[in-house]
């Protein structure tokens, strides 16, 4: 609620955006024929957005120059049409890489930063769950599966649709192993694909 009038300062400037909680996006197109018109009305809304957040007397918020991120989604081979955005005396340089309410966004949309480090995470989750496989039953081992693995390749997961086979087949070799320690299977006795685990719901108390 207290950062609602951000929206129609944005507005102003003619730019798309979303706010979560504290945080705040700004989108816009970007064309080779207006650049700098572009940088211009990034830059303008940037400069408002943050003396709007220094009125100590009414909002007493902070604009965190530090965490504010700058990323040119485009095709590969294209060259990159904004390298920098001044903001007053900082400059924000252009990221290959931002994190988005938990999911990685490249440059390239290809999603390899994310998949990579998703698999990173749950392979890690799997090795703690199979140390411990031979001392908890079928149902404490699900329910780490879905708390710690499952979790992690389900979220957001409608952001990798139309990837490329070679990016969802390393996730899909995570959900496998997973299911070959709730299983106790080995890898050669188990089929390719296991696409669902009868976990229990986390909604059910």
């Amino acid at each position: 609620m207290y950062t609602r009038p951000l929206s129609n300062i944005i507005t102003t400037f003619c730019l798309s955006h979303h706010l979560y909680a504290d945080d705040t996006q700004l989108c816009t197109p970007i064309l080779s024929i207006n650049i700098e018109e572009t940088k211009q009305r990034l830059a303008a809304c940037l400069d408002n957005v943050k003396a709007w957040m220094c009125v100590m007397d009414d909002n007493k918020l902070k604009f965190n120059e530090d965490k504010t991120e700058l990323i040119v989604f485009k095709k590969t081979g294209k060259d990159i049409l904004i390298n920098q955005l001044s903001l007053g005396e900082s400059v924000i340089k252009t990221s290959n890489v931002v994190r988005n309410l938990g999911f990685y966004f490249d440059t390239h949309l290809d999603m390899r930063t994310h998949t990579t480090k998703c698999c990173l995470a749950v392979h890690s989750a799997l090795q703690m769950i199979c140390r411990i496989r031979n001392v908890i039953d079928d149902i404490t081992c699900k329910t780490l599966i879905y708390a710690l693995v499952t979790s992690r390749l389900d979220y957001c997961n409608y952001l990798l649709y139309g990837l490329p086979k070679t990016s969802l087949n390393r996730l899909q070799l995570m959900q496998n192993k997973a299911a070959r320690i709730v299983t106790f299977r080995e890898k050669n006795n188990i089929q390719n694909r296991i696409f669902c685990l009868q976990l229990p719901s986390p909604y059910i108390t």
